[in-house]
């Protein structure tokens, strides 16, 4: 999940976390 927050702060990694997630 912290993936996820620090993807947040970062507009573009923020599909990438969702793919993780």
């Amino acid at each position: 999940m912290q993936l996820g927050v620090i993807a947040d702060d970062f507009t573009g990694a923020t599909d990438i976390a969702s793919f993780l997630v």
